[in-house]
């Protein structure tokens, strides 16, 4: 049996046969081994395009006697392709567990119409998909519970119009409430599509309706005044909240993020704060490794900028100055000033000290480990809002080689002489 790559392309080219059904068998889950069977597009001399799987299972009239069937699972265009890849993988797990896939969407059509009221079905959606999938999921329920259920909750779930909808949203845009508005139709718009996935209707009403609330992006900044209240006033309410605070200013970082942070999150080998993908938004580990520039010799040595590698190896500074941290990336008086990059070229601090090697050896009788120190880009920004100098935020980018990231800072930096 030919198979090959189903793409958005190849189903909407498919061209009808003259006569008879043609079947154009999807590779992509024929070569998924722990699937028991073939998914494809089945295409009549009429243009109707359904899919389909085909599997083997066991005749319950006959005992080990293997049966094979051709089922429809969906038409299209109603399922896309993903989502027809989707349920037919489900199906064919079941063949593979014995189970006719046939037999178990029959019982579940039977619970699907038990379901006759929007108020059901939004139940069953925050049990069976919010609460799995959001870790906000309260909040989700709660938007249904109080702009949703109240307006449609005993409307029949096929009768919804997108003119219901409209009138939902006006309701909230009336009462001065853009942005409820505009969460609402994300929200009811997941739901109607996750009712046609499961086949409970076959169009969602909130198709081409687009977000009615205008929105702004926060450019509140606080000024150097507040930050030192704030500051002062978590000193004040002290463990947990007030550290916790504290850290959310210093890094920039989410809030459960900061919450959540563990000792086994960092590595001291490295001497980095590495978030875990699970306690990320985006759902990536995330770590940061620094890059210093400067010219740490002056003309003495060379007048070529200069990149360092290096990773933070404390979170506070001098005199444990929550403004600035520590790292081991080597740099000279002369990096003074200097910009200190990630990997991706973003300014994530500024250059200002080296540890003093010779006072450190003296006091404690031994040569110190390689400490140096950097202002945070988050206290340099509140710097040049307060003083109402420009500034650029960065952009995420594909990560720069050294080369590529002494170009870039060659751009950014200035070489200074100065005299007694």
């Amino acid at each position: 049996m030919p198979t090959q790559k189903l793409t958005d392309k190849t189903i909407k080219n498919a061209k009808a046969p003259d006569s008879g059904r043609v079947v154009l068998w999807d590779g992509v889950v024929a070569n998924e081994a722990s699937l028991p069977g073939s998914f494809g597009l089945r295409v009549t001399a009429n243009g109707v395009k359904s899919w389909i799987i085909m599997y083997r299972i066991e005749d319950p009239k006959r005992p080990g006697k293997i049966m094979q069937q051709y089922r429809k699972i969906g038409s299209y265009p109603s399922l896309t392709l993903g989502q027809a890849r989707e349920a037919a993988r489900e199906a064919l797990k079941l063949a593979g567990q014995g189970i006719d896939p046939i037999e178990a969407k029959a019982s579940e059509k039977q619970k699907v119409a038990d379901i006759k009221t929007v108020k059901e079905a939004v139940d069953a959606f925050v049990k069976r998909h919010v609460k799995k999938k959001n870790r906000s999921w309260k909040t989700i329920e709660r938007s249904f519970a109080l702009h949703v259920v109240p307006v449609l909750g005993e409307r029949p779930l096929p009768s919804v119009t997108p003119t219901d909808i409209h009138e939902l949203l006006d309701r909230l845009m009336d009462s001065g409430q853009p942005y409820a508005a505009n969460r609402v139709l994300a929200h009811v718009r997941k739901f109607f599509h996750w009712c046609v996935e499961r086949q409970w209707i076959s169009e969602p009403p909130t198709r081409n309706i687009k977000s009615p609330g205008e929105e702004q992006a926060r450019d509140r900044v606080m000024d150097n005044n507040e930050i030192k209240s704030l500051w002062s006033a978590c000193d004040v309410v002290g463990w947990p909240f007030g550290p916790s605070f504290k850290l959310l200013m210093l890094t920039g970082q989410r809030r459960n993020e900061v919450a959540g942070m563990k000792w086994a999150d960092i590595d001291f080998d490295k001497n980095v704060w590495s978030l875990p993908k699970e306690a990320t938004k985006a759902k990536r580990q995330h770590d940061v490794p620094l890059m210093v520039a400067g010219y740490p010799f002056g003309d003495i040595f060379s007048n070529t900028i200069k990149v360092t590698g290096g990773m933070v190896s404390a979170v506070r500074g001098v005199g444990d100055d929550t403004g600035q941290f520590q790292m081991d990336a080597a740099i000279q008086p002369g990096n003074s000033g200097g910009p200190i990059y990630d990997e991706n070229g973003n300014i994530v601090g500024v250059v200002i000290s080296q540890l003093n090697k010779l006072k450190m050896a003296e006091a404690l009788g031994s040569l110190p480990e390689n400490v140096n120190f950097g202002i945070k880009a988050s206290t340099v920004r509140q710097f040049l809002t307060s003083s109402g100098l420009p500034f650029k935020s960065s952009q995420k980018i594909k990560g720069l080689t050294t080369q590529q990231l002494a170009k870039t800072a060659e751009t950014q930096t200035l070489m200074v002489m100065c005299y007694r």
